[in-house]
This record gives structure tokens, C-alpha cells and sequence, in this order.
């Protein structure tokens, strides 16, 4: 499920108390393992989620050392525009050096009922915490399938 990140005052505490700590040599990226569109009702009135896990990747020789936000955004190309529409957020946990962690994804729109063939962007690193090596790779799209 998609969670809402931790206080802010808490994730300023994180980050100051690890600035000297994080050098720029770790990494964030992601990649969809899965993503799909699983509906039910009828066809005038359908009923759809989609559902999916995503997985952060730090492929950096260095700890993350801080927790980070990965937010989601709905698109129709699968680039990250102002056009693509926020859909929520999740939190990545610090990352030890060439690590991974999964997260899973669901999420319900009220007002979109055939999503098939649009994109879902895992937006990594969304607040910019974390020294990266490589900034350009932060955005990881899915295409959205159907069940």
C-alpha cells in the first residue's frame, strides 16, 4: 500500500544528523517488476485498481544513509511532464551499498477506469536527499497491463 512519509520534522533530523555521512557515492534508481490493471463490476461501471511492485536500487558503493520518497505520477508517455498527474508517494528506507528494496504498489482512481497502455513513473529521490552519483536516472516508468 502507499504510505505517507514520516513527520517533516523527523526526516530534518534524519538528514542533518547524516550530511557528512553521505559523499555522493551511493545511487537511487528503481525498476517495475510488475504493474497491472485488475478490474471488476460491470462494463458501464467498472471497478479498477492497479497493482504492482517497484523496486529501489541503490547500485552505489555507498549507504544511502537516509530515507528518501518515491512518488508516483500517471502518464501517458511514460516521461515525466508537468502534464503527468500526481497520484501519491511512498518511503524508501536508507539503502546500504549495492542494495535493493521492493515496494508495493496500489493504488484506486476514481475517475479512470481503463488505464491500459498509460505509464505509471516511480519518481525516486523525489525530495532530493540523497548525494547521488548520477542524478538522471532517478525516474523509473512502468507500462500498465491488464488482467
Amino acid at each position: 500500500t502507499i504510505e505517507n512519509g514520516l513527520a517533516v520534522e523527523e526526516e530534518i533530523e534524519k538528514i542533518s544528523a547524516c550530511e557528512t555521512v553521505n559523499t555522493g557515492r551511493s545511487g537511487l534508481s528503481g525498476a517495475w517488476q510488475r504493474l497491472e490493471q485488475h478490474c471488476s463490476g460491470s462494463a458501464t461501471q467498472p471497478a479498477c485498481q492497479l497493482v504492482g511492485v517497484v523496486t529501489a536500487i541503490n547500485p552505489g558503493d555507498e549507504s544511502t544513509a537516509v530515507s528518501t520518497t518515491v512518488t508516483y505520477f500517471l502518464s501517458d508517455d511514460g516521461e515525466l511532464t508537468t502534464d503527468d498527474r500526481y497520484i501519491g508517494e511512498d518511503t524508501v528506507p536508507a539503502l546500504p551499498a549495492g542494495s535493493t528494496h521492493d515496494l508495493q504498489f496500489v493504488q484506486r482512481l476514481a475517475d479512470e477506469s481503463d488505464l491500459l497502455g498509460h505509464y505509471i513513473l516511480a519518481f525516486f529521490d523525489a525530495t532530493d536527499v540523497v548525494a547521488e552519483r548520477n542524478e538522471q536516472n532517478n525516474v523509473a516508468p512502468g507500462v500498465i497491463s491488464g488482467r
